[in-house]
């Protein structure tokens, strides 16, 4: 959430708030029908930025990282300020599914806007009559969902009160599971059954990603736009993306593969931007990371 550098493995890594990318690539007022972030924990400084500053996302996939200091309250006070953050505008996980790789230190969740796309055709109606988007749409499976994890939180949170230490004690690998999915696909996009949930991608760690009926962002007018934060060498959902909706697709990845430490560095942009680009029409490869302001990380 600012524009700047950040560090990253011995690199200083340029980063810039979204609204800032979005100015820069004449993109300020559009919809971003699709944002993917896999940015390695600077999730944490941009969600808060991205969604404080009002932009218009149609669907979240994102990949939360927590770092293995993180426990017990701590852990669930960071973890429940993130999600309210995406849950007040209107956001609601369709999807959620375990990278092992990281061995339960991150988990990939999809979220679709539910004001953007209601769940029934009366609660659409009722957004075109108004001509402005209206509350998320509750249903069963959000209302029990969301209930079930404030007792949770609750018994947690007595348990340490009480000294109850072995009940309090919560690692990420149990948190997770208080964020199960809460909608389906249905209403995003003109789908109203529930298979428009797709997988785009190969099955390879990172390599795929869930997204709400994918195949109808082609006939979006204006064209649909998507924007992927973390790229390294891992582009299959991107490739797949591009070949499946057609949108204007813009990758940000700052990141460079070096010979050795901070040496002989070459950026990730440089060497599979311009195939991308002239292969699979990607629109364009940005040498940026995003957070919460602009300049540099570590």
């Amino acid at each position: 959430d600012h524009d700047g550098e950040i560090q990253y493995m011995g690199q200083s890594l340029a980063v810039s708030r979204l609204a800032t990318i979005m100015r820069m690539l004449g993109h300020v007022g559009r919809r971003i029908d699709v944002l993917k972030m896999d940015v390695d924990g600077s999730e944490w400084q941009a969600i808060p930025d991205i969604f404080g500053i009002g932009i218009d996302i149609g669907q979240l996939l994102l990949k939360v990282h927590i770092p293995q200091t993180w426990h017990g309250q701590e852990l669930l006070m960071r973890l429940r300020k993130l999600f309210k953050v995406i849950e007040d505008r209107g956001f609601q996980i369709f999807h959620v599914g375990f990278n092992f790789a990281c061995n339960y230190t991150c988990a990939e969740f999809a979220f679709v806007n539910r004001r953007l796309y209601p769940a029934e055709r009366a609660a659409l109606a009722q957004s075109s009559a108004m001509k402005k988007p209206t509350p998320g749409e509750t249903s069963a499976m959000l209302t029990a969902t969301r209930d079930q994890r404030q007792k949770i939180w609750d018994l947690v949170e007595s348990a340490c009160a009480g000294g109850r230490t072995a009940y309090c004690s919560f690692d990420s690998w149990k948190a997770w599971y208080l964020w199960p999915k809460e909608t389906s696909c249905k209403g995003v996009l003109g789908e109203w059954h529930d298979y428009g949930e797709v997988r785009i991608g190969s099955l390879e760690p990172d390599q795929s990603k869930w997204v709400c009926n994918p195949h109808a962002l082609a006939s979006l007018s204006p064209r649909c736009l998507v924007y992927g934060f973390g790229g390294h060498m891992e582009y299959d959902w991107d490739v797949a993306m591009l070949g499946t909706t057609g949108c204007e697709h813009h990758i940000f990845d700052p990141s460079s593969l070096c010979e050795s430490k901070g040496s002989n560095c070459t950026a990730y942009a440089d060497m599979h931007g311009p195939e991308l680009k002239a292969k699979h029409g990607l629109a364009s490869y940005q040498k940026l990371g995003i957070s919460d302001h602009d300049g540099e990380i570590q």
